[in-house]
């Protein structure tokens, strides 16, 4: 086991920590279960949260929420994807959540340089809605850009990668206090100007997809459309060619001595009902 001192992307406890504040809709008395759901272009907003997705399930029976289809969740300037979100809470406090698919977690440096970590699986604990630990389970990869100078003048002096089975993070008042590598960990650090040109600085599977964050405006300005049913009334109904050959048509087929399908000729009655359609 090595354990490492080395920073890596902030994470905020207070991101999950929304989240389970605005899901946290059954009373844990209640008997009834409970099933929230929301489908298409879902947007959450908080100051201290945001996420996207294409659509999210809350059941009360676990008090699991579930996220679907590119969800991204930001904190500040830092930002998670993965295929899909799983969040656990108690109480109505968020306990775990767990990211699948693909999960990367990053922050960003400057506009051109970002803090990245990867793994098959992101899981992140809470006691009493702060983060202090996250687990990156399998296949774990860290690329960490190091930082020199003091907080007027800070420059990025060098470029860390590093890879091993699994990496445990924990966190002390909301900030990385170590960092633990397991199975077989390696690293390299490079000077910015020595960056090997095999070596990329962007992970596979990588975007940052800020154009997609909401805004407070875009979550809570809801804008109601006036009715437009007066207007289309006044419109006038379209005309088809083919409706008036089958109306055409249909006018003509008793005069054409038309059979029903036991090709039996039509009885009077029905003759004059058919007639009375063309009218």
């Amino acid at each position: 086991m090595q354990k490492t001192p080395s920073p890596a992307p902030a994470a905020d406890s207070a991101t999950v920590k929304a989240a389970a504040d605005s899901a946290a809709i059954v009373d844990p008395a209640d008997s009834l279960v409970r099933i929230v759901r929301g489908y298409y272009n879902v947007r959450i907003y908080r100051s201290d949260f945001q996420a996207v997705c294409d659509s999210i399930v809350g059941f009360s029976i676990d008090s699991t929420i579930h996220m679907y289809t590119n969800p991204v969740l930001w904190n500040g300037e830092n930002q998670i994807t993965a295929q899909t979100v799983d969040i656990f809470t108690k109480n109505q406090t968020i306990e775990k959540a767990v990211f699948k698919g693909e999960p990367l977690m990053c922050s960003r440096v400057d506009s051109t340089h970002f803090n990245q970590v990867k793994g098959k699986v992101i899981e992140t604990y809470f006691n009493n809605g702060e983060i202090f630990k996250t687990d990156v389970n399998g296949n774990g990869q860290t690329y960490y850009y190091m930082e020199d100078g003091d907080s007027t003048d800070r420059y990025i002096s060098g470029f860390l990668v590093a890879e091993c089975a699994d990496i445990t993070f924990r966190f002390t008042e909301r900030q990385v206090s170590e960092i633990v590598y397991r199975g077989n960990p390696s690293y390299s650090i490079y000077p910015m100007d020595k960056i090997p040109e095999t070596q990329s600085q962007l992970m596979k599977g990588f975007k940052w997809e800020i154009e997609r964050k909401p805004t407070k405006e875009q979550v809570f300005t809801r804008t109601i459309r006036p009715s437009q049913r007066a207007r289309y009334e006044t419109l006038s109904k379209p005309t088809y060619p083919i409706t008036g050959r089958i109306d055409k048509q249909r006018t003509e087929l008793p005069k054409s001595g038309w059979i029903d399908r036991t090709d039996r000729y039509l009885s009077q009655e029905a003759l004059e009902f058919v007639r009375s359609l063309g009218n």
